[in-house]
């Protein structure tokens, strides 16, 4: 049931991207569909520290990323 679940989100996942998604909407689909993994698996303290990881905004994630790859815009 979840190799279920993962495979329909990768396809949907594929679609968007293929669609011509931005990559702001291709981070926010991912980050949802991490924060619902921590809702599924953790509990309680563990719950909150698994969301605690998915609070980066686009423009930090962005800013953060181009830094990896060498640009300083």
């Amino acid at each position: 049931m979840l190799l279920k679940k993962y495979i329909l989100g990768a396809c949907v996942f594929a679609t968007v991207m293929i669609a011509g998604c931005s990559n702001k909407a291709a981070y926010e689909i991912m980050q949802s569909n991490k924060r619902q993994a921590c809702e599924r698996v953790a509990e309680g303290q563990a719950r909150e520290d698994c969301m605690r990881g998915y609070e980066r905004s686009f423009a930090e994630y962005e800013r953060e990323r181009n830094r990896a790859m060498g640009k300083y815009n």
